[in-house]
């Protein structure tokens, strides 16, 4: 028989089912944009692969697909910022890493 000073209790927590801060119909909403986009930047660099008659063509695929990125980019982060975001906030990915940090100069 074991004392009180040998036994260990193992304390076993749940896996949560929903990510913290977005609810699973949130999450869920998330995922099906970043999925759209995903098949829309798809579609517009298989478009580009192609090729384009003119050069504007090319430069407004381009300016497209890196627009369309920055947005799955921020709503993926969003995603994850419940649990620790991977690059930063949608400031980050719409105005660049050193957008917050100017906010705070001008109010210092």
């Amino acid at each position: 028989m074991a004392d009180s000073k040998s036994t260990q209790t193992l304390k076993i927590v749940p896996t949560p089912t929903e990510p913290p801060g977005l609810n699973t119909a949130q999450y869920r909403a998330v995922c099906d944009e970043i999925a759209c986009s995903a098949d829309t930047l798809r579609s517009l660099l298989t478009m580009l692969r192609e090729g384009c008659e003119e050069e504007w063509q090319r430069d407004a695929i381009l300016g497209a697909a890196a627009q369309i990125a920055t947005r799955i980019g921020a709503m993926a982060d969003t995603a994850a910022m419940t649990g620790g975001d991977v690059f930063g906030d949608a400031n980050f990915w719409n105005y660049g890493p050193l957008f917050n940090e100017l906010g705070k100069e001008a109010t210092a």
